[in-house]
């Protein structure tokens, strides 16, 4: 299986409007790149470090369903 989109208008992209008490899960991908301060990345399967999640980007506490059943102690992101 393969998946490619083409994912650009994402960099800096604003996060959608969020509720108090929701979780909002997310999962990271860390790519090594070679150049930080050139304008494009190449972030494909060969460069990819780790995936790590879900987690809640606004509580940093791990999925399981105990932590999803309770309301998001963090703060919505403005």
């Amino acid at each position: 299986m393969s998946l490619s989109i083409e994912v650009g208008h994402k960099h800096n992209a604003d996060l959608p409007a969020m509720e108090d008490g929701k979780h909002l899960w997310i999962v990271m991908a860390m790519f090594h790149i070679t150049d930080p301060t050139g304008d494009a990345f190449t972030l494909d399967h060969e460069n990819l470090m780790t995936l790590e999640g879900p987690g809640c980007y606004l509580c940093e506490q791990v999925y399981s369903p105990q932590v999803a059943a309770q309301p998001c102690p963090g703060e919505p992101v403005e």
